[in-house]
């Protein structure tokens, strides 16, 4: 038998014995050490609380053993369900329970947690760094309309398509109320104000040194008449 099985719970204990042989078969499907010792640890201290035969168990110990957890996060009271859950089916698998407690259960639901965004500095310089090394030949405002390019992308929140399709039209630049027009997928159309007052100025500074008073506001590289800058092409001034 498991030493740590043994230790804490004692031979003689009713689940001590399928607890040991639930870990044995885990380990010969290959599951990894760090996994058996957290469903070994979990399952304690389930046995601990649950100290009847494997036939007797339902789901009120379940849901007892649950409620002693709410201290925990959301993502260890799931996880410590999930041992209890795995074990049980394991024990209706091997007719040790007619039924699994388990479906009594409800789930524990996690939150889902927003990505942490990058810290401003970082952003500063990737956004320093954007164009510096681009070709001598390179004219300076395909340099500087790729800078606003993805910092309208950063700014705003909006996919890489997006920016693409904007137009000068889609922009408001009066004072204090600066905002865009962002289109989106499904015709849906969402108004996000620049309330970043670098931004608007190097908007305004793109704005002015290429000229442009309606149309595509990122153009491909033809004089600056060319039509909107594609995706592919967008994705492609980002890799180099």
């Amino acid at each position: 038998m498991d030493p740590v099985i043994a230790e804490q719970l004692g031979r003689s204990h009713p689940l001590a014995r399928h607890l040991d042989d639930f870990l044995t078969d885990l380990a010969n499907a290959g599951r990894s050490t760090h996994t058996r010792r957290a469903y070994r640890g979990d399952l304690i201290a389930f046995a601990a609380d649950h100290g009847e035969e494997i036939s007797a168990l339902s789901a009120a110990p379940v849901r007892a053993f649950l409620a002693e957890l709410t201290e925990l996060s959301p993502a260890s009271r799931k996880r410590k369900r999930a041992t209890v859950a795995s074990f049980a089916k394991w024990a209706v698998r091997h007719d040790l329970l007619v039924a699994n407690p388990m479906d009594r259960i409800d789930a524990v639901k996690v939150p889902k947690s927003l990505p942490r965004p990058a810290a401003a500095t970082d952003v500063a310089k990737i956004f320093a760094v954007i164009c510096s090394r681009r070709p001598r030949k390179e004219a300076p405002l395909d340099r500087l309309r790729d800078r606003v390019l993805f910092e309208t992308a950063y700014v705003c929140g909006a996919r890489a398509s997006e920016v693409c399709g904007l137009y000068v039209e889609d922009l408001d630049l009066r004072l204090d109320d600066e905002h865009v027009r962002i289109h989106g997928k499904g015709g849906s159309v969402r108004t996000m104000l620049l309330d970043d007052r670098g931004y608007v100025t190097l908007l305004k500074l793109y704005l002015t040194r290429a000229g442009y008073t309606a149309g595509p506001l990122f153009r491909a590289s033809l004089n600056g008449r060319g039509g909107p800058l594609s995706y592919d092409a967008a994705h492609h001034r980002w890799q180099s």
